[in-house]
């Protein structure tokens, strides 16, 4: 039957044949308005094709009877509103943090004067944006906390002419789903008042420079405008170097300001009685901490740039000069404020404190479609979301990123590693030296680790540029296409622990103020290491590693042909310290073949238990395996505040009380799960699988939780 319909459609010419196969002929396409219409009586549903009276729907076994359409449907409310209803189309733009401020203000007046129709907004929407009297509010997931509920929610119907509605569509997430399962806690849910660790030294040092500034805006005014007004010299001075000057004044109101203001810690830390925070913002850099001099670096690099550019563009290129000109008017005429809390001096919104940008490339003929972005990530996510190849989103247009930025006399920092093959510990700094047969061993495990296995990341602390091609993004979600990992890589298993006795089941808390950690994207790339244009290392680059891997031809940012033809083989990382806890639980593990899947497993529910008892944001907290030298294979849990510094989360886990909570629930998350039949035997979005970890999905297990913390607490 099937050859035979498939030989008369051809035959009678409803099928073409091209070069990819065969397709269905337009022109034989007829839209014929139905003559009579059918119900069926069991499944309802309307057809307009009837043999024999039965119904077409699958494994229906109702009967069709005739019906008169136009009487059926009048009284059905999409039915009237596609009739009568005049279409009109729907006025979308986002409204997210990667918009400048006067973009953002733009399309806020457009929304409340009823010329947009809707928003697509992310969380920066939450707080300080008047959008009038709005309506509706769909929220694409839930919401972390009632807390963020009620001001996502709360913006609609605020007008007394208008009724609020809104919308929350679950994902697939253990979070969404149990909130799907409950909406009562979060609707209705308790609102915990905010707490902050206001010793965190990272997010304390950007509050000492927003401070310093505030004094010397307040003296000095004139210098309050944009940033050439603040960076650019005019005689002499500028008003970066009179606040350098006035900082090296040692102004009294600002110190006893300092000193009434911050806690005795940070007091000590950075000698606020006599001004010794100044050896961070100027003279050479500490690693992760934001520094003045470098951001002037930085600008100065680019000014120059775009001068020179104009220059040679007046000797030869006059088609290019009014570019030029707007180009270094843009730059120079960004608000200072902006210019500072972009560049880290100034605290961010969410207090992001080692950002990078990925700064659009404005030698693209596309140019004006990328003015007013601010293209802003964490370094440890931007290593994945800005590598080079990546593709962004941002304001309807879809950029690519190419290039590393380098900085003139400047060095990416960069460190050398081996991943165990043997318990897969990162070892980090193990510099390479010209003996290929000298023999090292894992920090770990002890075990010997080949030379000739080292790779190399460096840490793109300068940023991104984006590719000159900027095209218009299609319908489809452009795919994340690197993945990071983080590692532990501090190897003393000698740190001071404190022993709590769990149902009888000892287990060890150790905790690590500035434990140092690594974020890694494995993926190897070849960098210019003069113009930091990069590109994906393909396999036959992969096999010869190291040094000088290839010889081609490229072009840097500015669209010159690079001098440098040497691309070379590195990996991207972040190296970073925040307060870091180390839990040991003094039982085996019990799977013989798989431990380390089992272990990962426990981590996962571990780390979804503690955001639920310690009622924050999933993702705040985050965690990874270290091996454990032992009589049998087991692993030690590293749990670390997400935000560099500490945040004070993984801390509070140093009580008894808290950690038999955290243990019980990491149990209940599992056990009250029911994916892979009754032995547990895979695991699903409601109980133990997350966005941050589909890597593992197919080995993420709730028995190997179920058995192994089921033998911890019920022994």
């Amino acid at each position: 039957m099937v050859s035979w319909c498939w030989a008369k459609a051809k035959s009678q010419n409803i099928l073409k044949q091209n070069k990819s196969g065969y397709k269905v002929s337009s022109d034989s396409l007829r839209i014929i308005n139905p003559v009579k219409w059918y119900r069926c009586d069991k499944c309802q549903r309307l057809t307009q094709s009837n043999v024999r009276g039965v119904c077409p729907s699958f494994h229906c076994d109702g009967h069709l009877h005739e019906v008169d359409v136009k009487k059926e449907e009048c009284h059905d409310h999409y039915y009237c509103l596609y009739h009568e209803l005049e279409p009109t189309p729907l006025r979308i733009v986002e409204h997210t943090a990667q918009l400048n401020k006067e973009e953002g203000y733009f399309y806020q007046n457009l929304f409340k004067n009823q010329e947009l129709d809707v928003l697509s907004c992310s969380t920066t929407f939450e707080m300080g944006v008047d959008v009038g009297e709005l309506e509706t509010v769909f929220m694409r997931n839930m919401p972390p906390s009632p807390s963020n509920y009620a001001q996502r929610a709360g913006r609609a119907g605020r007008s007394a002419k208008s009724a609020a509605f809104a919308l929350t569509f679950c994902n697939k997430s253990n979070h969404d789903f149990n909130y799907f399962a409950h909406p009562e806690a979060m609707i209705d849910g308790l609102i915990e008042p905010p707490h902050f660790n206001i010793e965190n030294e990272k997010i304390g040092i950007r509050h000492i420079y927003s401070s310093a500034l505030s004094f010397f805006f307040k003296k000095y005014p004139e210098y309050f405008n944009n940033v050439a007004t603040f960076m650019k010299e005019v005689d002499g001075q500028s008003g970066f170097l009179a606040f350098k000057d006035y900082l090296y004044s040692y102004p009294n109101d600002l110190r006893d300001f300092l000193l009434e203001a911050f806690p005795h810690s940070l007091r000590i830390k950075y000698s606020l009685d006599n001004f010794g925070w100044l050896d961070y913002l100027y003279g050479e850099p500490k690693e992760n901490y934001p520094n003045f001099d470098k951001v002037r670096e930085l600008y100065e690099k680019d000014i120059n740039t775009l001068e020179s550019e104009l220059k040679k563009a007046k000797a030869s290129r006059p088609e290019d000069i009014k570019y030029l000109q707007m180009r270094i008017s843009t730059y120079e005429s960004e608000e200072i404020i902006s210019f500072l809390s972009r560049n880290n001096i100034l605290p961010k919104y969410g207090f992001p404190v080692d950002t990078v940008a990925l700064k659009p490339n404005y030698w693209t003929s596309s140019s004006d479609d990328i003015i007013g972005l601010d293209l802003s990530r964490d370094l440890g996510a931007a290593i994945s979301e800005y590598a080079p190849g990546c593709e962004i989103v941002a304001n309807g247009k879809l950029i690519t990123s190419r290039y590393i930025q380098t900085v003139p006399e400047k060095v990416w920092r960069s460190y050398d590693y081996i991943e165990c093959p043997h318990c897969n510990t990162l070892n980090v700094e193990i510099h390479r030296t010209h003996e290929e047969n000298e023999q090292c061993v894992c920090k770990q495990c002890k075990n010997p680790l080949d030379i000739r296995d080292v790779h190399t990341f460096i840490v793109p602390e300068f940023g991104f540029i984006a590719d000159k091609d900027v095209r218009k993004p299609s319908l489809i979600k452009p795919e994340r296409n690197y993945r990071s990992e983080a590692a532990f890589v501090s190897y003393d298993e000698k740190i001071p622990e404190t022993t709590y006795l769990i149902n009888k089941t000892k287990v060890n808390i150790a905790l690590i103020n500035n434990g140092p950690m690594v974020i890694l994207n494995k993926q190897d790339f070849l960098v210019c290491p003069e113009c930091g244009y990069a590109e994906e290392a393909d396999l036959f680059d992969i096999k010869i590693k190291n040094v000088i891997v290839r010889e081609e031809d490229h072009k840097t940012p500015i669209g010159r042909k690079c001098s440098c033809h040497r691309l070379e083989h590195y990996s991207l990382g972040y190296h970073f310290k925040t307060d870091v806890v180390r839990i040991c639980i003094d039982a085996p593990l019990l799977s013989l073949e798989e431990p380390r899947f089992e272990a990962y497993s426990i981590l996962q529910a571990i780390i979804l238990a503690v955001s639920r008892v310690l009622d924050i944001e999933y993702g705040e907290v985050s965690g990874c395996l270290q091996y454990r030298a032992g009589n049998s294979v087991n692993f030690s849990y590293i749990l670390y505040d997400k935000t560099p510094g500490g945040a004070g989360y993984v801390k509070r886990l140093n009580d008894e009380v808290i950690l038999n909570k955290v243990l019980v629930t990491a149990y209940k998350i599992a056990k009250s799960c029911h994916c892979g039949g009754d032995e547990g035997d895979s695991s699903c979005y409601s109980c133990l699988r997350t966005y941050q970890n589909q890597k593992y999905h197919d080995n993420i297990k709730r028995k190997y939780v179920i058995d192994y913390l089921g033998n911890v607490l019920e022994k």
